[in-house]
């Protein structure tokens, strides 16, 4: 799997947690769709390979002149802001108060009741 197919996976899953609207809307792409997410942290758009569109089946397809689908002018780094935002807001199941390693990430051996290594 390549990463652009796993990035379509999360997309997939982030536009059925929220509005998602999917258009052939970029002229300058116009055999890819794009999908747009309307979360609690605004306006998500992707480029989705037409080989993903299995995994977005359940989101609809509207024109391009859909207001739904109208690009609010974000750009990439906005994008991933939002996503941050959305992100931290809900926090995961176990708490944000969970054990972390020197690298931030979460120790999952502490969770998993597994002696816990020291890192150098």
């Amino acid at each position: 799997m390549d990463v652009y197919r796993e990035r379509a996976h999360l997309v997939a899953h982030l536009a059925s947690q929220h509005p998602a609207v999917l258009a052939y809307s970029d002229p300058d792409e116009p055999a890819w769709p794009v999908i747009t997410v309307s979360t609690p942290a605004g306006q998500m758009t992707w480029h989705l390979s037409p080989d993903d569109l299995d995994l977005v089946a359940h989101v609809p397809v509207v024109s391009a002149d859909d207001p739904r689908a109208a690009w609010d002018g974000h750009d990439t780094a906005t994008k991933y802001e939002r996503l941050r935002a959305l992100t931290e807001k809900h926090p995961p199941p176990d708490g944000p108060d969970r054990a972390r390693r020197p690298s931030g990430r979460p120790d999952r051996t502490r969770r998993r009741g597994l002696p816990v290594r020291s890192h150098p």
